[in-house]
């Protein structure tokens, strides 16, 4: 009976442990992933990419890691990511912040665990803006022994397959996620921007739980002069975050 008890430990462990952690390999490039039914434009969620961690912080010299070559990586990675997100067609505007304080629907972390150009090793987290957690988890991607040989080497990024895979994962959690919730997620984005702008013009509209997570407790009505003024603000400040998008891409 102990035995067995411990078999069935075992298994579990490994269970868990493949629920947060995922090995790509980068022979094969999966699809991205496309929406199950067409989205009213109103319900598409606008997602964030934080330019990743470098993972420099337990930096040790003796290792083989270039710190330029890793905040480079640090801004690249992300744009590649981006674009894998937005080709599904799923979401809204897809765009890298340079920090993890923009305030949008879907905002998604990265930290480069391992990078030496055969292995890629990336954390990555999404929050939604409620608070919820849509994905934490490591994935790790091998390059195939071809990716850098200029007579074989297709038009993909050599870790493409990680990127790829991130999408799909991302969008398999939108699915999940009905409609009315959507709607909640974009208003409490609009609440939470509104308050950080006004305070006291939008306190009490939202509540935060001891988990930091956000509900609703009432809206402001639709003609609110104040509420009008944000939106014009925040318009702007997407224009600004849109502008960034040149700097990333060059």
């Amino acid at each position: 009976m102990t035995v067995l008890r411990l078999l069935a430990v075992i298994a579990v462990y490994f269970l868990l442990s493949g629920c947060v952690s995922q090995t790509i390999k980068s022979t094969s490039v999966p699809n991205i992933e496309t929406p199950s039914s067409v989205v009213p434009e109103a319900l598409l969620l606008d997602v964030s990419v934080v330019v990743f961690d470098p993972g420099l912080d337990n930096y040790d010299e003796d290792e083989q890691v270039y710190p330029e070559v890793r905040n480079a990586e640090a801004r690249f990675m992300p744009m590649v990511l981006s674009e894998s997100i937005q080709n599904s067609g799923a979401w809204g505007a897809v765009r890298i912040v340079p920090t993890g304080i923009q305030i949008t629907d879907l905002i998604v972390r990265g930290e480069i665990l391992h990078s030496d150009g055969e292995e890629l090793q990336l954390a990555i987290t999404a929050i939604d803006a409620r608070g919820d957690v849509w994905l934490s988890k490591t994935y790790t991607g091998k390059a195939s022994r071809y990716a850098y040989q200029p007579a074989t080497r297709n038009p993909y990024d050599p870790f493409q397959a990680v990127y790829n895979t991130i999408a799909n994962d991302l969008l398999e959690q939108l699915e999940e996620l009905p409609y009315k919730e959507r709607g909640d997620v974009r208003l409490v984005t609009e609440l939470r921007f509104a308050r950080d702008f006004s305070p006291d013009a939008f306190n009490g509209y939202l509540e935060q739980t001891r988990n930091g997570e956000y509900d609703i407790n009432r809206l402001p009505a639709e003609n609110d002069p104040m509420l009008e003024r944000v939106r014009d603000i925040r318009e702007r400040d997407r224009l600004y975050v849109d502008a960034l998008q040149v700097y990333y891409t060059n």
